[in-house]
């Protein structure tokens, strides 16, 4: 007899991204200084990796934008588009995120910054 199919859950070991808000650098008086940002930790995530679609190049391409990677991270985490992400020594910023609740996760399309 032909054993029944598992449902297998996606494994989110490829890494840890980290997302930080960036807002400019003050002084002791409040006056912000040109130039100098200052990155403040938001959140940490496992992630896994994700195929960049023709959808996803195509959209890109409209906004002059080259996405580097696609990440899938579990469940629906609060990101936003003013966030910067770093993996290991590299530095992205986030292009889009959608949260897909077929799967539980939240896709992140990022673009590598120099």
């Amino acid at each position: 007899m032909l054993k029944k199919k598992d449902i297998i859950q996606p494994v989110y070991n490829a890494g840890k991204i980290t997302f930080y808000s960036v807002s400019p650098k003050k002084d002791k008086f409040g006056t912000i200084i040109r130039g100098e940002y200052q990155e403040e930790k938001v959140s940490s995530h496992w992630f896994r990796h994700l195929g960049i679609t023709a959808s996803d190049t195509y959209y890109a391409h409209a906004d002059d934008v080259d996405i580097s990677r696609k990440l899938a991270v579990r469940g629906k985490t609060n990101i936003s588009t003013k966030y910067i992400a770093k993996i290991g020594d590299k530095t992205y910023e986030v292009y889009r995120y959608f949260y897909a609740y077929k799967n539980n996760e939240t896709e992140i399309s990022l673009k590598e910054v120099d």
